[in-house]
């Protein structure tokens, strides 16, 4: 089960991010082979597990598969998993939230972060912030 996360955060969160930030580790990792918006932190996690969506990579049916896939229940959000968000702030005449210690750009109101999944929902929690989405 993910993690409690305060309603009002939530709803600063755009879907697709709730999404992500809702799935397994492994499930990011093979998102992440598609997804720019997403990137693997760890090339000990890369190792671990192989690609599943290569150049040359076609969906399959239910029926081609023989067991369905099984994966561990999501106990948190995933750390090794970065993610590029825009930040949307209430008011721009603010100084920069405490929380850019990372990667971070900033026009106005709007502030670009690289930032772990499992940091989304903090940056979200600030009061300043309105809204929080994926860089697509």
């Amino acid at each position: 089960m993910p993690p409690k996360i305060p309603v009002e955060t939530l709803r600063k969160l755009q879907p697709k991010l709730r999404m992500f930030a809702d799935g397994h580790t492994a499930v990011n990792v093979v998102r992440s082979e598609r997804c720019a918006s997403l990137a693997v932190d760890k090339p000990s996690l890369l190792a671990r597990m192989p690609q599943v969506r290569g150049p040359d990579a076609v969906p399959v049916t239910r029926g081609q598969m023989r067991l369905k896939p099984k994966t561990p229940p999501v106990t948190g959000i995933t750390p090794e998993i970065l993610t590029n968000v825009f930040v949307y702030l209430r008011d721009p005449a603010k100084s920069s939230p405490v929380w850019l210690n990372k990667p971070h750009a900033r026009s106005g109101s709007i502030v670009q972060v690289q930032t772990t999944l499992a940091d989304v929902p903090k940056l979200a929690a600030d009061p300043n912030v309105t809204f929080v989405e994926i860089a697509e």
